[in-house]
Parts: structure tokens; sequence; C-alpha cells
């Protein structure tokens, strides 16, 4: 019976190895996967202020007023 009762928790101790392994493994991927969606969303909102800013440079030297171009661009 020692015999069985150590290939038991031998066994046990595998198991519970490759289930904290792939559970962390896991945890990275999902990490990953989250910090890529917010550099996309934190890129995409970078982009839409500096088109809002070259437009409200380009309207600076059409002669717009400084209220007409924080009106329009919200800048």
């Amino acid at each position: 019976m020692r015999i069985e009762a150590n290939t038991v928790e031998k066994y046990r101790r595998e198991g519970e190895q490759k289930g904290r392994l792939e559970g962390e493994q896991k945890g990275r991927q999902e990490g990953i996967r989250i910090g890529q969606e917010k550099g996309i969303l934190i890129g995409q909102e970078k982009g839409k202020i500096e088109g809002k800013m070259e437009i409200a440079k380009s309207m600076l030297l059409q002669g717009y007023s400084i209220e007409d171009i924080v009106l329009i661009t919200g800048y």
C-alpha cells in the first residue's frame, strides 16, 4: 500500500504542477491580449488628437480666429 500511496502522491503533484503551468500560460496570453487592445485604443486616441491639431494649425495659417478653431476642432 505504501508504494501505491507514493505513486498517487507523485501523480497528484505532477497534475498540480501541470495545472499551475497551464494557468500561468493562459494568464500571460490574456495579459498580452489586454495590453494589445489597450495599446490600440491609446494609438487611435493619439491619432485623433494629432489629426485635430493638424487641422487647427492649418486653420490658424489660413486666418481663422482662435474661437472658430476651438469651436470646430475642440482644441
